[in-house]
Order: structure tokens, then C-alpha cells, then sequence
């Protein structure tokens, strides 16, 4: 169960462009993505959390075909990509150019993300 609702979680996004606009977990803004992309690029843990549990899709593919796990891991954010593949987030889905989550994570030099994010990496840390 989310600890907050839609409404005061857009709210906390009321700056981002067209976050506005959104009007239940599932929407897109003007680019496609959702309120979970902007919660993943942002580093937000509770915000992803909170937006799964209300509905939000995981693996919702939003601007350049990107999903929240590519947004955290761009930014460098572990623990949001750790809570999204908790979640069930598809760490080997690539955008419209090819690139996996890991991939992003290494070209941003987030090594420790992209060895976490690696596709034949498996949950609870073996290979």
C-alpha cells in the first residue's frame, strides 16, 4: 500500500514539465514519460515505491522508449534501481537506440550501477 497518494506525490513534481498534466500513475506527459521516470531520474526510492503500489507500470517505456530503470541508472541512482527490479523492472530491455540500463550506467561512469545492472546478473547477487 502506497503511504501517500497520486496527488501529493505529482504535487512534489509540480516543477518538472507537463508533470502537471498527469492524471493517474499510468499517464504520460508531453515526452511520454510517466511520474515514475521523473521519480527514477530524480532518485526518489519512496516516490518509485509509492507509484508501483498506485499503479504505475515498471516497465513503461516513455521518451526514446527509456524506463524508470533507465532514468535511475543514467543518474546514478542504486537504490532506485535496486527497488525497481525488486519491483520486477527488466534490467536487459533496451531503449530505441539499443542501450540496456547497464549500459547507460557505465557510460556515466557509475560502474558500481552497471555491474548491479548487468543483464546476466541475477537477483541476490550471483551470476
Amino acid at each position: 500500500m502506497a503511504s501517500r497518494t497520486f496527488e501529493e506525490i505529482k504535487a512534489a513534481y509540480s516543477g518538472e514539465p507537463d508533470a502537471g498534466t498527469l492524471d493517474s500513475p499510468a499517464a504520460r506527459n508531453g515526452d511520454g514519460d510517466t511520474l515514475l521516470h521523473l521519480a527514477a531520474l530524480r532518485g526518489s526510492e519512496a516516490d518509485v515505491a509509492d507509484l508501483v503500489a498506485l499503479g504505475a507500470v515498471v516497465n513503461a517505456r516513455g521518451e526514446f522508449g527509456m524506463t524508470a530503470l533507465h532514468h535511475a541508472a543514467i543518474a546514478g541512482h542504486i537504490a532506485v534501481a535496486e527497488r525497481l527490479l525488486a519491483l520486477g523492472a527488466d534490467r536487459s530491455a533496451p531503449d530505441d537506440s539499443g542501450q540496456t540500463p547497464a549500459k547507460l550506467a557505465a557510460l556515466g561512469s557509475h560502474t558500481e550501477l552497471a555491474a548491479l545492472l548487468h543483464p546476466t546478473r541475477r537477483r541476490g547477487g550471483g551470476r
